[in-house]
């Protein structure tokens, strides 16, 4: 494990000992892990695939079984894989890198079985800047574990003198490196950032000298030193562009508002405001900010490339926390949420949802946010992302939540889902506020179906089963609450739930009702996944997860502590997904 502050070198180190023999004679797998891996499917589909890379069709089976419609828990999941990869033929590596952008702790969970389990040829390489949740005191008893921390990883003074004479080429004298390393305790960006800011002066004493201050001080100020000795088109793109995380030229062209075609880019002066810059007409055909980017990677201008192809980019995390800082305080709001805008409509037209969501929340452009999620939550929240939905969602005003009324049925399916039961019967109720005498018929009874298709997984998935399924049938008054809402929803929308068949569970025959352990629901056209098989016989095992999905951390408990209440827990309603 490389655990140590921003800018010591662990990613280098890393990439460094690949480079060796001994790196290049062990099979490695290298997952760059962001934010957005918090969600648990989406982190073990990458790493699975990853470490499929090491013994072919090692992970099949298993990312199979996590993208079905019911998965398995993750034990299971990881107990299969692991037996795969125990069949590798020579020492592997799987290398997570910023390990400690990860929040979630299910994934922390699952990450120690793995680490309980692993086979002898394969070794985990963490890279992080904070301790993860691991159970580090039990490894290190077992002698299982090798750290690196910020005081392996800082430069000696030899090592500093290499660096800023040899790697860098500065003529400095050795009491010059001597009091450069000393200041920045051997902290490597420090240095960099210095030698960067010191290439083009002559009197490397006098900055020496006034090098001083704590690692914040020591950022911004060679941040500064070397961003206002750019050109100033140099300074607007990186000003520009630090709100993206990764970059590419086709997505730096749209936040910058260029159109590059055979003429060559156009400029955006006229909605720049005071970040406008005149890149120049050009008979090139290449993207225009592909050609920067290529230039500040030769510059060493803080660019790393994510591929070979030279395709994707990031800016060091340092570099670009000051960037954006630079660009907030200097730009006005209004200018800033333009690119958020544009970084979000590009995102969006690539597939890239989970990005486009993103900048358009940063935007503070809830209209658009909204707009995405209506198009894209109710999938993503059935294919097992709900935790990334319902983050979305309770970020967004609730005044509009409230005023869309396919926002709060994907609201209300989010936080089914997740075991928040009372805040998703408020949002149905919600949705069929919006319910207006002026509206179509067919609008009103979409709206009031799909509140009816979720309130009866919650009466009979997480209810009273025998009371739901006489209100199916239509034998009988319900209860006041969630169960008299389910029934008035019912009467609006029919004498029955959209979609909704009853089926004798005996014989197979539909419309009597007898013996059959819950109602089917079929889905309304337009809403993503349906049911299409009665419901599990009374005493079967509980399914995994309503709807197929994988569901997360709290429903999965709520699960556990409904199965051990007793049998007077009836199997609920499934929504299978299309």
């Amino acid at each position: 494990m490389l655990s140590a502050p921003a800018g010591f070198g662990k990613t280098t180190l890393v990439s460094a000992w690949r480079a060796t023999a001994a790196g290049r004679a062990m099979p490695c797998a290298w997952v760059s892990l962001d934010a957005a891996e918090s969600d648990p499917l989406r982190f073990w589909r990458y790493v699975i695939a990853a470490l499929d890379m090491l013994q072919p069709d090692s992970g099949a089976t298993a990312l199979a079984l996590l993208q079905s419609p019911q998965p398995p828990p993750i034990e299971a999941v990881l107990t299969l894989l692991l037996n795969a990869l125990s069949t590798l033929p020579t020492d592997a590596v799987l290398v997570l890198d910023d390990y400690h952008l990860i929040d979630a702790l299910p994934i922390h969970s699952a990450l120690a079985f793995l680490l309980d389990h692993l086979p002898p040829q394969l070794h985990l390489i963490l890279i992080t800047r904070a301790d993860p949740p691991l159970p580090l005191t039990r490894l290190r008893a077992r002698r299982e574990l090798t750290e690196l921390r910020a005081a392996d990883l800082s430069f000696t003074a030899d090592e500093a003198t290499t660096f800023l004479t040899e790697v860098m080429g500065l003529p400095l004298s050795m009491d010059d490196v001597a009091a450069l390393e000393t200041r920045t305790e051997g902290w490597i960006a420090g240095l960099q950032f210095a030698a960067l800011a010191m290439r083009d002066r002559t009197d490397h004493a006098s900055f020496i000298a006034a090098f001083t201050g704590s690692h914040r001080f020591i950022v911004d100020y060679l941040a500064e030193e070397v961003f206002v000795r750019q050109p100033q088109h140099i300074q607007a793109f990186l000003l520009q562009t630090s709100i993206l995380d990764r970059l590419c030229g086709a997505l730096c062209d749209a936040v910058l508002g260029l159109a590059t075609k055979d003429q060559g880019p156009r400029t955006n002066v006229a909605d720049a405001g005071d970040l406008a810059f005149v890149a120049g007409r050009s008979s090139f055909l290449d993207s225009y900010s592909q050609l920067i980017l290529d230039q500040l990677e030769r510059a060493n201008l803080f660019l790393t490339a994510l591929d070979d192809q030279r395709h994707w980019y990031r800016y060091h995390q340092l570099f670009a926390e000051v960037l954006r800082s630079r660009l907030t305080s200097g730009a006005l709001a209004e200018t800033v949420a333009t690119l958020h805008g544009r970084a979000s409509v590009w995102h969006e037209q690539q597939g890239l949802i989970v990005e486009a969501v993103q900048h358009a929340l940063a935007a503070h452009d809830w209209g658009r946010a909204a707009d995405v999620i209506e198009a894209n939550g109710p999938g993503m929240a059935l294919r097992g992302q709900v935790y990334t939905v319902l983050d979305w969602l309770n970020v967004l005003p609730d005044s509009l939540v409230r005023l869309r009324p396919a926002l709060c049925i994907i609201h209300a399916l989010t936080l089914m889902f997740t075991d928040q039961l009372d805040a998703a019967e408020a949002r149905l109720q919600d949705a069929e506020r919006c319910v207006q005498p002026v509206m179509l018929s067919d609008q009103a009874q979409g709206i009031l179906g799909r509140v009816a298709v979720i309130r009866a997984n919650l009466v009979r998935y997480f209810g009273d089963l025998p009371r739901g399924h006489l209100r199916a049938a239509g034998s009988g008054p319900a209860p006041r609450g969630r169960h008299d809402r389910a029934r008035a929803s019912q009467d609006r929308c029919g004498t029955e739930l959209p979609g909704e068949r009853r089926c004798d569970a005996g014989n197979g025959t539909a419309g009597s009702g007898s013996g059959c352990a819950g109602a089917c629901l079929r889905e309304p056209a337009g809403f993503p996944g349906q049911c299409d098989q009665p419901g599990p016989a009374p005493g079967a095992a509980r399914p995994a997860a309503p709807g197929g999905c994988n569901l997360s951390r709290g429903h999965a408990a709520g699960t556990r502590r409904r199965a051990a209440a007793g049998p007077g827990r009836q199997p609920g309603l499934l929504l299978r997904l299309g």
